[in-house]
């Protein structure tokens, strides 16, 4: 089995990295990380969908994983793996809207970006073959 496995966040994040040692012991793991993760979840993921990109055109793979943090990874490699008929396995983990509209309350529940947090969750959701 080859598996190309995606994160937004740096790979020694605990999750990442317990999903990457399990995945390893059943296939063949392909991993596209940013070696310099910064803290902007938004840079990391662009970082990461560029240096996914041949990958996603090319590879021949029988699983694609986007880890945590992959809302924004999913617009693209979500798109790309249903044109390739690849499935996709996203670790949602955590929602956009919960996490600043309820948890954190940085964004109003009304607000153009508590819309577009909302949108970002249910879109990426929507993308993945399995959740």
């Amino acid at each position: 089995m080859r598996i190309l496995f995606l994160v937004g966040r740096e790979l020694a994040y605990q999750r990442n990295d317990v999903l990457l040692r399990a995945f390893r012991r059943i296939g063949k793991v392909e991993v596209v990380e940013n070696p310099f993760p910064s803290n902007s979840l938004v840079w990391n993921s662009l970082w990461v969908g560029l240096k996914a990109l041949p990958h996603l055109l090319t590879g021949r793979y029988n699983l694609i994983f986007v880890g945590f943090y992959g809302h924004l990874l999913m617009l693209l490699a979500g798109v790309l793996a249903r044109l390739r008929r690849i499935p996709v396995l996203f670790d949602v983990f955590v929602s956009n809207y919960d996490t600043l509209v309820q948890d954190r309350r940085k964004i109003s529940p009304t607000s153009l970006a508590a819309k577009l947090a909302r949108w970002l969750d249910l879109t990426s959701c929507g993308l993945a073959s399995h959740l």
